[in-house]
């Protein structure tokens, strides 16, 4: 660097990718000319396969092997690099932050949105062939059950990366909603097994949160409901329940 101080050189932030050393003040036109004279040079020396007539040796069989040989390594390292890239935009991500006990208003999609890194969804939008347009400035949109399932998809995905800590508002809802319709702690268990919600002692420390926030509140307004604004309440004395 000392000694050719016109030299350029640039390290990249990933190990695997080589260093890059470039002249300062390189002109562009000179880059435009080298080019074409060396797609000219290649063009020549092109293959005319109407004009063979001979026979196909061991050399060439080397030479398409290692040609397909070259082709696997440049797409493990693309597709390595991808992996880098979108492991970086899932660790940037700054991690969830909900009041606690988080309500059901805090598990929207705007909250999914806030910890899933668009480039994540959009790479497995364009894997799962749900799209074709090349974006990463916003969330791709996919149409019908296929952007629900993808989006619990990512929310998986962000939640084992950073070893459970970082909540998704599909990790709390679904443990929820098989504690109030299951019950069961085995069941919640199970599926927290498999990444898909919070544990089961999580599930236990919402819900006594949840009571002991109704509990300390001492207003006579439930929860989602708005003072001096008209309500219809109706009883069914036969089954013994209100409906609002």
């Amino acid at each position: 660097m000392k000694s050719y101080p016109q030299l350029v050189f640039y390290v990249p932030k990933m190990r695997n990718v080589s260093e890059i050393v470039y002249v300062e003040n390189l002109d562009s036109s000179e880059l435009v000319e080298e080019h074409m004279s060396n797609k000219s040079e290649n063009n020549d020396e092109d293959f005319d396969e109407e004009s063979y007539t001979g026979t196909i040796d061991d050399d060439d069989l080397n030479s398409n092997t290692e040609t397909e040989g070259n082709s696997k390594v440049n797409e493990l390292q693309i597709l390595y690099n991808a992996a880098l890239i979108l492991r970086q935009k899932v660790q940037d991500i700054p991690k969830l932050n909900l009041p606690w006990p988080p309500l059901a208003s805090d598990l929207t999609i705007d909250n999914v949105q806030k910890v899933v890194p668009c480039e994540l969804f959009n790479v497995l939008a364009w894997t799962c062939g749900f799209s074709s347009e090349p974006t990463l400035s916003e969330y791709v949109p996919i149409e019908g059950k296929n952007s629900s399932k993808l989006t619990s998809i990512v929310q998986d995905l962000v939640n084992l990366a950073s070893g459970g800590r970082n909540l998704t508002p599909k990790s709390i809802a679904l443990a929820m909603a098989l504690r109030q319709l299951t019950g069961s702690a085995s069941v919640i268990s199970l599926l927290s097994g498999f990444g898909h919600c919070m544990s089961h002692s999580f599930v236990l420390c919402h819900e006594t949160a949840l009571a002991q926030m109704n509990i300390s509140n001492d207003s006579a307004i439930p929860p989602g409901f708005v003072s001096d604004v008209p309500t219809t309440l109706a009883w069914d004395n036969a089954f013994g329940q209100g409906y609002i």
